[in-house]
């Protein structure tokens, strides 16, 4: 037993095993799937029941000066809100769970940095977090500026750039949005519709000023234009979240279908069709460019392009972990695959419909 004042050490847990400190220590790091073992299995459930019985915690600070690292990877994040005190940028969370379930078994562990953009175009400095250098490696999330790109890449450690606007033969993970928007337009086109809208949201006004937008904003309307222009028809945009307006701009536009972003602005289309008394899928399509179904869907049966980012989450701890364990300087980037989800059957389009005024 233990006193109070001394914490078991790995070496207790060796001498209470009755093995080396050296297999002692190989046993406690172990866990991470498809790692080689030097151990047989009936000492590793030796020394993990010996560690159990002492309470044996293992001393991180320890082994980062013995190893020369943290064990710790930094997730760097951008919040676009100019309002302190909201977030924007927060369809990260099921991305952050699977990577730190795919992390954890192997000793790692995920830290949060926060990047503010506005202040960095004042600052022009990285947060202290990151200038300390204490994270073995980086993954990199949203649209970051020209300087936050120069400036990360002023630091000599492995990175993953998810979802981030840079498309690079390696070290990447990313969505081809621009053919996502192309796909979900041309299935509306091809179901009849003719008055198609796109929802931009306030990302429109920003985007055409040249302001902090996520970059797949930029490339969904594009996709969405392109398609409507390939068509013969004039494309359309409902802007803000105001139910009220949008449902006054559905009305002017006479739109019987749109491309929305995701589940961010489902809910307020769904409250703009009841105002002028419609119901989406039944009596107006919507097809959103990111279906989120690494969570419960609470706001009814959003359909277009699905977006997992639970296991796009594991795919970046298995990129990260490659560049750790290997040495590797580069890892091949890997490209989401493109799936829909189409739940319902397509409109029955009223009477009338298909001769388009919004036709060029």
């Amino acid at each position: 037993m233990q006193g109070k004042d001394h914490a078991p050490g790995l070496k207790d847990v060796a001498i209470a095993a009755n093995v080396s400190l050296t297999t002692a220590g190989n046993v406690l790091r172990s866990g991470a799937e498809g790692q080689r073992k030097h151990f047989s299995e009936e000492t590793a459930l030796r020394v993990r029941e010996a560690a159990r019985q002492l309470g044996y915690n293992p001393n991180r600070a320890a082994r980062a000066m013995r190893t020369r690292e943290s064990g710790v990877i930094g997730f760097v994040s951008v919040n676009y809100s100019q309002k302190w005190g909201t977030v924007e940028n927060y369809t990260s969370f099921p991305f952050l769970v699977g990577l730190s379930h795919a992390l954890v078994p192997s000793g790692r562990h995920v830290a949060l940095v926060e990047i503010d953009e506005l202040e960095l175009d004042r600052e022009r400095r990285l947060p202290n977090a990151l200038n300390e250098c204490f994270f073995d490696a980086l993954i990199v999330h949203f649209g970051l500026s020209p300087i936050a790109q120069h400036l990360l890449g002023e630091f000599k450690i492995p990175r993953i750039y998810w979802d981030s606007g840079i498309f690079k033969k390696s070290d990447c993970i990313y969505r081809n949005e621009k053919r996502i928007s192309s796909l979900l337009t041309e299935r509306l086109i091809g179901q009849g519709h003719r008055r198609i809208v796109f929802s931009a949201g306030l990302g429109l006004k920003r985007y055409l000023s040249k302001k902090a937008t996520h970059f797949s904003f930029g490339d969904r309307h594009q996709g969405y234009q392109e398609a409507m222009e390939a068509a013969g028809l004039r494309a359309g945009v409902l802007t803000g979240y105001h139910p009220e307006e949008l449902a006054r701009q559905i009305a002017s536009q006479k739109a019987t279908a749109a491309v929305i972003q995701g589940n961010t602005d489902y809910g307020v289309i769904l409250q703009a069709l009841m105002i002028l008394g419609l119901r989406a899928s039944e009596d107006f399509a919507v097809l959103a460019c990111d279906v989120e179904t690494g969570t419960i869907n609470r706001s009814g049966r959003l359909c277009g392009a699905t977006y997992n980012r639970y296991q796009v989450g594991k795919v970046a701890a298995e990129m990260v972990m490659k560049k750790l364990e290997s040495n590797e300087e580069r890892v091949p980037s890997y490209e989401i695959p493109i799936k829909f989800s189409f739940d319902h059957p397509p409109l029955s389009l009223p009477s009338g419909i298909g001769d388009g005024d919004l036709e060029r």
